[in-house]
């Protein structure tokens, strides 16, 4: 069982020979479509995620959002424990900026967004996800240019 304390960054999990042999293993088990897909996985809080929705992530089909936000909420809390404070924006939530429903994204992002460290936009195109990364600096200057 891996806790969140325990989980540093490492440049080479990056890389295609980053992986240890028992993480291959548990890809392996995680992501075998043989093993019945309702089978839980993943509990998290009131999370909890199947093999059905984990194959989202490894068979080159298009990603389920609640195993997106779980990954990414891995990637805010890492944040934390380094003294960082990220936002990071919901997966269901994020597609509703664009056509049809036009959502005002400012409405989903927090009253001191201006003092995020940083803000994690994870933008729905067609097809795949594409993370924005706003720092505080470049958040500033983005918000100036709106009121402007």
């Amino acid at each position: 069982m891996t806790v969140i304390s325990s989980l540093k960054p490492c440049r080479a999990s990056w890389s295609v020979k980053g992986h240890h042999p028992l993480q291959d293993q548990l890809i392996s088990y995680v992501l075998d479509v043989t093993r019945p897909g309702n089978e839980l996985i993943i509990k998290d809080g009131p999370t909890c995620l199947s093999r059905s929705d984990m194959l989202t992530l490894g068979l080159q089909r298009e990603m389920d959002s609640m195993v997106g936000n779980g990954c990414l909420r891995l990637v805010r809390e890492m944040a934390n424990m380094q003294g960082r404070d990220v936002f990071v924006a919901d997966l269901h939530v994020t597609p509703t900026w664009l056509p049809p429903t036009n959502c005002d994204p400012l409405l989903h992002f927090p009253k001191d967004a201006d003092q995020k460290d940083a803000l994690i936009i994870p933008l729905w195109i067609p097809g795949h996800f594409l993370l924005s990364v706003k720092t505080l600096y470049n958040l500033r200057y983005c918000i100036q240019n709106i009121i402007l």
